[in-house]
């Protein structure tokens, strides 16, 4: 019964959300609405921007529906206010639109920022090396987003403020490694950018003679390519591979991730060789074998890389790039040891 309340309980805001909806379409057609439009459209307009939006919040406030779901709720309010109401008849509508949106907008992210700074601040009192902006960004989201869209939201905000706002020349710990200086990963990624720049330009040229609007929608589409592989670029220096106390941190900028514990390893190799051709066996760049790698690390099992957009790829043996690949080996190996230093007196003990 009380999985059953469960159930039903967050489907309630919802059909009721979708009732209103329905009724609003309906008075629409009526007869009463082409006989007082100007009234109606109003009242119809502060239905769908206030009425709904807010009746919404108070049922799943206290559910586990992510409150972010109020603005789905606005929007397709706005969608159904827009394709119901007559163009004439949609002045506060569109007021809104330009004004209260935008606004709506900004304070929503202006939260997300304050938390996310809250957030780093603590970690950073904490001295949790690994707890980087991305990792903080994750973290925040998870408290009003749906699962499903937390790495995708995570990865655009992080694209930007490696993009556009995180400057500050990174000093690297002694348990920190860099995988960007002594490789081909800028020069690629710079070609990558300058090719896409070069074809916006000259697709722009040829688009724009056969349709305005279509030309600067893919150069608008191709200039934010640009942005995402230049924020992509910055963060490999600021997210570097990383050797905790009981597990190894892996990553590719924001691209990529991984966490291995060290129980796990059963060898580190440091290899350039091509690697053997199976669904387990990854690398952890996003480039493939466009890029190189020096390190190749072998699991007792399998493991989980996280990639793009949260995409989940399974592996035992996966390959990278470390710039100083000798002290990484070295380190890791160390590590391993002391894991099974602690580990066998314990297994003496329990046979004790």
């Amino acid at each position: 019964m009380g999985n059953t309340y469960r159930l039903v309980r967050p489907i309630v805001p919802i059909g009721l959300v979708l009732f209103l909806f329905l009724c609003l379409v309906l008075l629409s057609k009526s007869t009463a609405f082409s006989t007082n439009s100007s009234l109606f459209s109003l009242a119809i307009t502060l239905d769908l921007i206030f009425a709904i939006p807010t009746l919404y919040f108070l049922l799943i406030r206290r559910t586990k529906v992510h409150r972010i779901t109020v603005l789905l709720v606005l929007v397709i309010g706005l969608i159904v206010g827009t394709s119901i109401l007559p163009a004439e008849k949609q002045y506060f509508l569109s007021l809104f639109k330009v004004w209260g949106l935008p606004f709506i907008e900004l304070v929503a992210l202006a939260f997300v920022i304050a938390k996310i700074r809250s957030v780093v601040k603590i970690r950073k009192k904490e001295k949790q090396s690994q707890s980087d902006f991305f990792t903080s960004v994750k973290a925040i989201c998870t408290q009003f987003l749906p699962q499903k869209v937390i790495h995708l939201i995570a990865f655009e905000i992080a694209v930007l403020y490696y993009g556009f706002f995180s400057w500050k020349k990174i000093e690297l710990g002694e348990n920190e490694f860099s995988y960007h200086k002594n490789n081909t990963t800028l020069s690629l990624f710079g070609i990558f950018i300058f090719l896409t720049a070069i074809e916006t330009f000259v697709l722009h040229l040829l688009v724009i003679k056969w349709s305005f609007w279509i030309a600067w929608i893919l150069s608008g589409a191709s200039f934010y390519l640009v942005v995402q592989l230049f924020g992509l670029m910055k963060s490999f220096a600021r997210r570097p591979h990383t050797i905790g106390k009981d597990r190894l941190l892996l990553r590719y900028g924001i691209a990529t991730e991984t966490e291995i514990k060290f129980e796990d390893i059963k060898e580190v190799i440091l290899s350039n060789k091509d690697l053997e051709n199976n669904n387990l066996t990854k690398k952890l760049s996003i480039l493939g074998d466009l890029e190189g790698h020096n390190v190749i690390i072998r699991l007792n099992k399998e493991n989980i890389l996280t990639s793009l957009y949260g995409l989940q790829k399974r592996f035992n043996v996966l390959a990278l790039y470390v710039d100083n690949a000798e002290s990484f080996k070295q380190k890791i190996d160390a590590a391993i040891k002391g894991v099974k230093v602690i580990a066998a007196p314990l297994e003496q003990w329990k046979e004790i």
